[in-house]
């Protein structure tokens, strides 16, 4: 008799990232695993969830991915005469180009507008939907 309870841990590592996966199991009538992994990994779960389907019959096995940066981060440096350029022309999705100058480009450089880019718009609606994002000022507009 072959014993499902079990313990494992394996590490690879490049220039840029460390990667540690630990599997722990232990009996159970039923097959039940159980995936933590990093966002950046989400896709890959389908994957990772059939590649441990393969050998193991039953059991429960608790799977855990985390993912460290080893490299020194990068530094993001604004380019604020790009962005400026940019502002000036703006693609509206029924308007088409529009340009921006004169007096609405002066208007729209003052502190009082600038305020309106955190006021956000949508209430409570960004913890449901994290990825929406309405502002006053997008919709002054």
């Amino acid at each position: 008799m072959q014993s499902m309870t079990g313990y494992g841990r394996g590490e690879a590592s490049n220039s840029q990232v460390t990667v540690v996966v630990e599997l722990k199991s232990v009996n159970n009538r039923f097959r039940d695993i159980q995936l933590r992994c990093p966002k950046e990994y989400m896709a890959l779960e389908p994957r990772v969830n059939a590649m441990l389907k393969q050998p193991f019959h039953r059991g429960r096995i608790d799977a855990h991915i985390r993912r460290s940066a080893t490299g020194a981060s990068k530094v993001v440096v604004a380019d604020a005469k790009l962005a400026m350029e940019y502002m000036k022309v703006i693609n509206d999705a029924i308007h088409g180009d529009f340009s921006i100058g004169g007096v609405r480009e002066e208007l729209l450089a003052t502190p009082e507008v600038n305020k309106l880019s955190h006021i956000k718009q949508l209430g409570l609606a960004h913890l449901v939907f994290p990825g929406a994002h309405h502002t006053r000022f997008e919709h002054s507009l």
